[in-house]
């Protein structure tokens, strides 16, 4: 599949993250790469998405994949993924009280990363601990 990016707008910059992202996986898909390793490593993978032509004319932006699901199954691989969503869904059906607040703060992590952002990501593992009260 052939990605043509001409211009530099979010859209672009944030399905290119994604690209990325899922290369990323799939070299390191049952543990992850690691925890914060989306800014390292993506240089790397760039390049080579430039190089197959999978990718052509933009530029290399931003240090998160802007969608945290997406990001956490790259850095905690399966395993993790799993360990997350199992958390969420105890927590989720454990409390109804907090779960509209919650699923905002989910819904928004699929385009931002509320769980990276010490201001967004307070609010989010607060609304969480809220849940399994």
């Amino acid at each position: 599949m052939k990605w043509l990016i001409k211009s530099r707008n979010s859209f672009n910059e944030r399905s290119c993250n994604l690209l990325i992202a899922f290369e990323i996986f799939k070299k390191f898909p049952l543990f992850g790469s690691g925890s914060g390793s989306f800014s390292s490593l993506k240089a790397d993978v760039w390049r080579k998405l430039v190089q197959e032509g999978r990718i052509i004319g933009h530029t290399l932006q931003g240090e998160h994949v802007h969608c945290d699901p997406v990001e956490i199954l790259m850095e905690l691989g399966i395993v993790g993924f799993l360990c997350w969503s199992w958390m969420l869904g105890v927590n989720i059906a454990n409390s109804q009280r907090f779960l509209p607040l919650f699923v905002v703060m989910f819904v928004c992590s699929l385009f931002y990363f509320p769980t990276r952002r010490p201001h967004t990501g307070l609010l989010f593992w607060t609304t969480l601990g809220m849940l399994s009260v």
